[in-house]
């Protein structure tokens, strides 16, 4: 069965939504969902497995892939509408004037925060509920911003829809008559005279006159080596944070509760200097998170994840940091289904995460230290194709010289380099803007 539209989006997560909104409603619009029958046993991740049996459904994972060099970690594609915003909750933050927003796609700094604008206008945040206190942590040599995380806590058709938030901006986003709605995972992508054709893994065929890949960066990546044979390999950067477990022994952050609501992500940390972060930490209280995410952490099954863990563990207090240095770079071949790190983190040069922690120590103890499991930073973007392993084109590039100029890929893949905040407000805006410019070409 072959149907015939304007332009079809690849992926339902938040630069799907983003690019929906942008879109001119009288265009006939195809939009692929990725949503399909998950892997059993897909996914180890501690939170995704909790959230899941929370919800009663399986893990959104599919397509896994282990790393070569490690027995831990993994990359897998996400195959539940949302994305992986369905497991944790999404920090919404914009970039200060003199982070790496990104520039080539907005006049000035005003014109970048005004489209971030536009796609707040569709949550609920959590700093518009009540007045955001900012308190500041010193240390000998400089000066830590400390507030509450600006968390989405839902939609404007449910408030308190907490990690449902990107699925029902989806369902928001996609209420017009022009647009269809495929349930599946794409095969492939071909070029067919003067139209482009997505096969889809039940057989059908979907046509369209553009494609905009929005289908987050591991299968974004994983679906144009399907379609491009002649390419070896692909690679991608991630913001991969560290994981302190810190000792509170002077109640220094239990002086904060008044500002805080019941949320497992408490406090965040900034280290600012001149309109650039250059350090952003999330701290964390084990007693507002489910049980089942303790078990779950330590190999076992999320039994009990409708009870929270009890207060006596809020002695530890985990805060992930980032810093301008903490990326990781991951190579995928097209022959072989492993994935391995071209590039490592070496936290023992990070002169932000030191000063950090010698900030902290200041105030308590910092019990143990650990980095991220290879694949669970999240934060990927930058991906690139390469014919021969050693040459390497930015995807956005690709695609279009590929598909002369009929697909796109606005997800964070096109994104070179990201701050050090939480970048899924940026990667919104960037597809919004470029979806406005992409469509606008003949």
């Amino acid at each position: 069965m072959k149907s015939n539209f304007d332009v079809v989006i690849i992926g339902s997560g938040p630069t799907a939504i983003a690019t929906l909104l942008s879109l001119d409603p009288r265009l006939k619009v195809a939009v692929i969902t990725g949503a399909v029958v998950p892997d059993k046993g897909a996914s180890k991740h501690p939170k995704i497995l909790t959230v899941a049996k929370i919800n009663g459904e399986m893990p959104g994972a599919i397509n896994y892939l282990p790393f070569r060099e490690h027995t831990s970690g993994e990359l897998f594609e996400t195959s539940i509408v949302g994305g992986l915003a369905n497991y944790w909750g999404q920090q919404f933050l914009p970039y200060m004037a003199n982070d790496p927003w990104p520039r080539h796609l907005f006049i000035d700094h005003k014109d970048y925060l005004d489209c971030c604008d536009k796609i707040l206008k569709l949550f609920i945040l959590n700093n518009l509920k009540s007045k955001n206190k900012n308190i500041t942590l010193f240390s000998p040599k400089c000066a830590y911003r400390v507030s509450k995380p600006s968390l989405v806590l839902g939609v404007r058709e449910d408030l308190t829809a907490g990690l449902d938030s990107m699925r029902l901006a989806f369902q928001s986003v996609t209420q017009g008559n022009n647009v269809r709605i495929f349930n599946g995972a794409v095969k492939r992508i071909n070029k067919v005279r003067h139209l482009l054709a997505v096969e889809l893994s039940n057989g059908e065929i979907v046509n369209s006159q553009k494609i905009i890949v929005t289908a987050g960066v591991v299968s974004s990546l994983r679906l144009i080596m399907r379609s491009c044979n002649d390419l070896k390999s692909v690679r991608f950067k991630d913001h991969s944070p560290v994981m302190l477990y810190y000792f509170d022994k002077r109640g220094l952050f239990a002086n904060f509760d008044e500002m805080l609501e019941s949320n497992f992500n408490r406090l965040t940390f900034e280290k600012q200097e001149k309109g650039n972060v250059r350090l952003f930490a999330s701290l964390y209280q084990l007693s507002y998170a489910p049980f089942g995410l303790l078990l779950s952490s330590v190999g076992f099954p999320p039994l009990l994840s409708n009870l929270k863990i009890p207060k006596i563990f809020d002695f530890i207090r985990p805060i992930q940091v980032w810093t301008r240095s903490s990326y990781v770079q991951y190579q995928m071949h097209n022959d072989h289904n492993t994935v391995f790190e071209t590039r490592n983190y070496d936290r023992s040069q990070d002169v932000e995460l030191a000063e950090f922690k010698k900030t902290l120590q200041h105030h308590g103890l910092i019990l143990y230290q650990s980095s991220t499991q290879p694949g669970y930073g999240f934060h990927y973007h930058g991906g690139q194709v390469s014919f021969d392993d050693n040459h390497f084109t930015g995807l956005a590039e690709f695609m279009g010289e590929y598909y002369d100029n009929k697909a796109a890929c606005l997800d964070a893949s096109s994104m070179d380099e990201i701050g050090v905040r939480p970048h899924t407000l940026t990667a919104m805006a960037c597809a919004y803007r470029s979806a406005e410019r992409f469509l606008a070409l003949k």
